[in-house]
């Protein structure tokens, strides 16, 4: 009997400082439909700013496809998923935070877009944090691009690769010119920063990574976006909220070497307390 094996890998990164008091929820009206597509090796599987994955949004489509072939009837694997947080506050209420089909139920517990800890909010309010319903990419050959002309003479001497010039890291001064918005001056997607001062300048030749801890590794392709659950009220769960940002990470390797690598994804989440304190007996999963 043939089969496929799947391997999912997840890594959780908790950042639970405090960084504000006790947040009002806003109101974000967004849709957040805008797909990211992850297709570095034979699966390719769709990812959103609303902490759902592989599943349209605008239709009752699953959109995890393994052995995928351009052109062809890809039957899907997966239906859907989300992720799930829960935790207490100290007074031991519970907390919650999921995501299942996302915006194709109209319910929901995450929006895309970071928190500001200055303002103790979520960025943006109304149809403003449509701006964030957006899943960055960049592709391995692109980096390697840049790399390549950088370390020719120790400088760009081309044009950046549009996958460099989007990418949200801190302080990028393509970054309006390239998305059509000014990004917030916060800690987002990593990037090897070569003079380590935190800006991130591909003109010095400062790329795109998974993170500082695998600061070498160049995948084929590479996906960042960040949301939050503080922008709304939560239809989905109906739990009282965490008020955490998420940052979402993910990674593929094309790699025909090895049958196992070549069918994974690698899923990384980095969250962020902004309660303004302790949350306890945090617990995550994937639905």
């Amino acid at each position: 009997m043939a089969y496929l094996q799947l391997t999912f890998i997840l890594m959780l990164s908790m950042n639970l400082t405090t960084y504000a008091q006790n947040l009002p929820l806003e109101d974000c009206t967004a849709e957040f439909k805008n797909e990211g597509i992850l297709n570095a090796n034979s699966i390719r599987a769709s990812f959103y700013a609303t902490a759902s994955f592989f599943h349209k949004p605008s239709a009752s489509d699953p959109a995890f496809f393994p052995n995928y072939v351009a052109g062809a009837e890809n039957p899907a694997s997966i239906y859907a998923a989300g992720l799930w947080l829960g935790a207490t506050d100290l007074n031991g209420n519970l907390l919650m935070a999921t995501s299942t089909y996302g915006p194709a139920t109209g319910k929901m517990d995450f929006w895309g877009g970071p928190m500001l800890p200055e303002l103790g909010l979520p960025w943006g309010s109304g149809d403003d944090c449509h701006l964030f319903d957006k899943v960055w990419k960049v592709k391995g050959y692109e980096i390697i691009s840049l790399l390549d002309d950088f370390e020719d003479n120790g400088q760009i001497d081309d044009e950046l690769p549009e996958g460099i010039k989007s990418w949200p890291s801190t302080g990028n001064a393509f970054f309006e010119e390239a998305n059509g918005f000014v990004l917030p001056n916060l800690e987002f997607a990593p990037f090897f920063d070569r003079n380590e001062n935190g800006i991130y300048e591909p003109m010095n030749g400062e790329y795109p990574i998974i993170g500082d801890d695998l600061a070498n590794v160049i995948p084929d392709e590479l996906l960042w976006s960040v949301f939050n659950d503080a922008a709304g009220i939560h239809s989905e769960s109906r739990g009282d909220p965490l008020l955490v940002e998420v940052q979402l990470t993910a990674w593929a390797f094309n790699c025909t070497e090895s049958d196992i690598l070549n069918q994974t994804i690698f899923t990384r989440h980095r969250v962020k307390n902004f309660r303004g304190e302790d949350l306890d007996n945090l617990h995550m999963g994937l639905w």
